[in-house]
């Protein structure tokens, strides 16, 4: 899921993320710089600019799913790499046979599995929120 950040600006430091302000949004925020203000009168003011991304409740929820899916991601990622590696080592040594071995890639292949079934349903559901066109 992308967000779609805007420029914002407020005189009071923003909340990074907002899940309690509006019983209907959800805001984050990032880039927070604070800035002096100089009016007419040279009279000086503390402000804060920032990048800001609205959300409903339900698309908060979407990204997170999408963000844990990736992370799962990352990690099976990661677990592909040292299934190979071991692999390598395996048939370095002449042992290309290891049940724990196969194991291992039975476990990963359900992962992977379980991991592309949760992205289907975030991209569903999110299809779900979208306007029609």
């Amino acid at each position: 899921m992308v967000l779609n950040f805007t420029k914002s600006r407020a005189s009071e430091a923003p909340v990074l993320l907002d899940t309690t302000s509006s019983k209907a949004v959800v805001y984050i925020r990032k880039n927070v710089q604070e800035i002096e203000i100089t009016d007419e009168h040279g009279n000086t003011s503390t402000e804060y600019e920032y990048d800001e991304c609205k959300l409903s409740k339900d698309e908060y929820k979407l990204y997170l799913e999408s963000q844990e899916a990736a992370d799962t991601s990352t990690g099976i990622q990661e677990a592909v790499a040292e299934v190979a590696e071991q692999m390598e080592s395996y048939k370095a040594e002449g042992d290309e046979t290891d049940v724990g071995l196969q194991l291992a890639v039975a476990d990963l292949a359900e992962a992977t599995e379980s991991t592309t079934e949760k992205l289907e349903l975030a991209i569903a559901e999110l299809a779900e929120l979208l306007p029609a066109e």
